[in-house]
C-alpha cells in the first residue's frame, strides 16, 4: 500500500484481534489505495492528452 498503509496499521493494531473478517478489511484498503494510484496516473495521462490536444489546436 502507498497512501493508506499508516491508516492500516493503526486499524490493525487497534482491532486486529476483535474484527471477524479482518482479511476483508485488508482487501478493501487494498482496492482503494490501488485506486488512489490508478487514478492519479489517469490524472497524468489526461493532463498529457489535453496539453497536446490544446497545442495541435493553436497551430
Amino acid at each position: 500500500m502507498v497512501f493508506l498503509q499508516p491508516l492500516f496499521d493503526w486499524i490493525e493494531s487497534r482491532f486486529g484481534e476483535s474484527i471477524n473478517h479482518f482479511p476483508l478489511v485488508e482487501l478493501i484498503f487494498h482496492s482503494i489505495d490501488q485506486t488512489f494510484v490508478y487514478f492519479i496516473f489517469w490524472l497524468i495521462g489526461r493532463g498529457v492528452f489535453l496539453a497536446v490536444k490544446k497545442r495541435r489546436n493553436s497551430q
